[in-house]
């Protein structure tokens, strides 16, 4: 899978090092997240939403606490929710900044190029 880059420079879309203390509020560990470069939200490999989804759940269950440890469901669930949620912004976040770099050049009355 290619990385997200200017097309222009050729150099790649930063990918800041996120770590789980600032993403979840309740984590005292400072673990850094995988790079949003290193997830790959769409591949042939994964059929289905809910494969993607458990690969996620099982990394997250990994470096934060298994289910069946936590005392508290619905802390647990709101962390993972977090989690999820963190890591749709940073590829949002990602996507935009790439769109942005790589239509720079264009004329901004194109209406396909401002409408995206």
């Amino acid at each position: 899978m290619a990385k997200l880059k200017n097309h222009d420079s050729g150099k790649p879309i930063d990918d800041p090092i996120i770590n789980l203390c600032d993403v979840l509020n309740n984590f005292e560990k400072s673990t850094k997240l995988l790079p949003d470069s290193n997830i790959w939200l769409y591949d042939n490999k994964y059929e289905t939403c809910i494969q993607l989804s458990n690969i996620l759940r099982n990394y997250f269950e990994e470096i934060v606490q298994p289910r069946r440890e936590s005392s508290n469901d619905n802390e647990w669930f709101s962390s993972l929710d977090r989690f999820f949620k963190n890591i749709i912004a940073r590829r949002t976040s990602r996507v935009q900044n790439w769109y942005m770099q790589n239509t720079a050049n264009f004329p901004q009355d194109n209406s396909n190029v401002v409408n995206g």
